[in-house]
């Protein structure tokens, strides 16, 4: 048998063992909601009863994201010190120009998009909570994430020894570590997600969950968009047919719909690259920064979701709230490195954080209908990664 072939066999088997795992987590999840928005409605006793199982889930998870920030970024910054100047230059420049140029069309979009929400604030208004009980220990993410970057500068400064292998070793072996504690953490995600719920619904009613869904549509019209622009901007990079580009992306695409992990696609982000006529050399270092470090589909979903809890309290944006949107939206974006699902939310409340607004009185709602956008997130992180991989890739 081929090897191909086999890589192929074992691509398969992997997809459709990640959709079953999926599907059953999902039916949990879809369990879980619909129980929480029961005892939301109908026992108000019960849903406070059960509240801390949802706190102590987040903070678990906020727990978890630590190791993994700092591991991730300082790997990939360290890769990026030690690449090659030509395209180290190149990322360095247009990697942070794309992720400012997505948050703010995303900002911008929102804008246009989400009306001052008066009456969808009185459904909010009871549930409220004060600016002085904001979680700060999202802020201890600030921390590490400046940490991690100092790290990974020094660290691929070093000069190539066993000491720097050993070194890139106990990052993976963290990473690896950290990342299957959140997916044993994912088990109890339905019943998270259910006390989460009930506690949201009991305060602001069913009414707040189905205004939610103005967002979804607005949400998932932005990533049809943002994927829009990135394959036209890999098509204008390529020079080759539109559809001989599809064709190269489709797999990727599909992936990303299917699985909600960016990290299975990239070698197949790198493979659809290759067949475009990229160097091999440049997109092996380019694609795991910008799929792993970038995350441009959580900096547009935290963009749209800062804007959209901004008019829920008919607060102002003047010109220091928009750039705080933009530029945080940023900031979460790369905090959320090697996280998904309801933790990759979570980093919502730093951008939040910094315009004195509560996370508390809103994450049961983004979490109830995240498994509507998490496959247009990723597929957005992929995608735009991509675009931005062709930007400073060269051409064989």
């Amino acid at each position: 048998m081929k090897v191909s072939t086999i890589n192929q066999f074992y691509l398969s088997f992997s997809l459709i063992r990640c959709l079953n795992s999926r599907s059953l987590l999902t039916i949990a999840i879809a369990i879980g909601a619909l129980a929480g928005i029961h005892i939301g409605i109908n026992d108000i006793d019960l849903a406070s009863t059960i509240e801390p199982i949802g706190i102590v889930y987040l903070s678990l998870l906020k727990i978890c994201v630590i190791p993994i920030l700092f591991c991730l970024v300082a790997t990939s910054i360290a890769r990026l010190v030690t690449g090659a100047s030509n395209i180290r230059s190149k990322i360095f420049v247009v990697f942070p120009a794309a992720m400012f140029l997505v948050s703010a069309i995303a900002v911008l979009i929102a804008i246009l998009l989400f009306p001052q929400m008066g009456l969808f604030q009185q459904t909010f208004i009871g549930s409220t909570v004060s600016v002085e009980n904001v979680d700060s220990s999202i802020f201890n993410l600030e921390i590490v994430l400046a940490s991690s970057i100092v790290g990974g500068i020094f660290l691929g400064s070093m000069k190539k020894s066993p000491i720097t292998k050993i070194i890139f070793s106990l990052l993976s072996k963290i990473y690896k570590t950290f990342s299957m504690a959140i997916d044993y953490l994912n088990l109890f995600l339905p019943l998270a997600l259910c006390s989460l719920l009930a506690n949201q619904l009991s305060r602001i009613g069913i009414d707040g969950i189905l205004r939610m869904f103005h967002f979804v549509v607005i949400a998932l019209a932005t990533y049809i968009i943002m994927y829009c622009l990135s394959t036209i901007v890999v098509w204008l990079q390529t020079k080759q047919s539109l559809f001989s580009v599809l064709s190269a992306l489709k797999e990727p695409t599909f992936l990303a719909v299917a699985t909600t992990s960016s990290l299975v696609c990239l070698p197949a982000s790198i493979s659809a690259l290759t067949r475009l006529n990229f160097k091999p050399d440049d997109l092996n270092l380019a694609v795991p920064i910008s799929i792993g470090l970038c995350r441009f589909g959580n900096v547009v979903y935290f963009a749209i979701a800062s804007v959209f809890v901004v008019s829920i309290y008919e607060i102002d944006l003047g010109a220091v709230e928009l750039i705080t949107i933009v530029l945080g939206s940023i900031v979460a974006g790369i905090a959320t490195a090697g996280t998904t699902g309801i933790l990759t939310l979570s980093m919502l409340g730093l951008v939040l954080g910094w315009l004195s607004i509560p996370l508390a009185p809103v994450i049961g709602l983004f979490v109830a209908i995240d498994p509507l956008i998490d496959p247009f997130r990723t597929l957005t992180i992929v995608n735009t990664a991509m675009a931005a991989t062709a930007v400073v890739s060269a051409k064989n």
